[in-house]
């Protein structure tokens, strides 16, 4: 007759048995990982577009070169299911200007100022270009140095041409446009004149003069 303690081992050995045959046959078992979806959005332009995302939306903005000016291709894409929402395309600089596809967010309205010349304002919501300031009144705008105004004006700063390889030759003919926000509407423009040191080292030749170790 087994005792007590007997049967509590052979109960244990038969439990433990069966975890070991269990942890066997799972680790035997080929292990599925989720299947994840995949989606190919075309897109037109020349090169690979960027992607910038707004709120509930992922717009891909591509460009391509036509008849002198650089054409931005906007298309926007819900984030829940990557359907299109809209699309359309502007013209945002000439093709000499290096930088001119940017754009920069105007949250208050749900938008952006896209371009640097033409200068526009691209409605998020719906895809449409609520107005565009072309670049024989603003110049080549240089975006970062815009400035939101009270009375919904907008300073910009740009060139006297649009024709500029780049920001720094911009500055060389500046002009400053205010414009109505919400029209595009030129309230005012002002032209100056800016100036340039040239030393034989260039620019870092001026860095060592304001560091107090001027190379001559």
């Amino acid at each position: 007759m087994s005792s007590p303690g007997r049967r509590e081992v052979r109960l244990f050995s038969v439990l433990l048995c069966s975890l070991v045959v269990t942890a066997a046959a799972l680790a035997a078992a080929p292990v599925r990982a989720q299947t994840l979806s995949s989606t190919t959005i075309p897109h037109k332009g020349d090169d690979a577009p960027q992607w910038l995302f707004a709120g509930d939306k992922v717009v891909s903005l591509a460009a391509s070169k036509k008849s002198g000016q650089v054409i931005g291709h906007f298309t926007a894409y819900s984030l829940a299911d990557l359907k299109p929402l809209w699309e359309v395309d502007q013209a945002v600089a000439d093709t000499d200007v290096e930088e001119g596809n940017d754009v920069r967010p105007d949250p208050e309205h749900n938008a952006w100022y896209i371009g640097s010349g033409p200068f526009s304002h691209l409605d998020l919501t719906t895809g449409k270009v609520d107005w565009s300031a072309p670049c024989e009144q603003t110049g080549a705008v240089q975006g970062d140095q815009m400035r939101f105004l009270p009375g919904g004006r907008l300073l910009v700063m740009g060139s006297e041409k649009c024709k500029v390889k780049s920001q720094y030759d911009a500055l060389k003919e500046p002009v400053f446009t205010m414009l109505d926000a919400n029209t595009g509407k030129v309230l005012w423009r002002y032209a100056t004149k800016g100036y340039e040191y040239e030393m034989a080292l260039g620019y870092w030749a001026r860095v060592a003069q304001y560091q107090g170790k001027y190379v001559p």
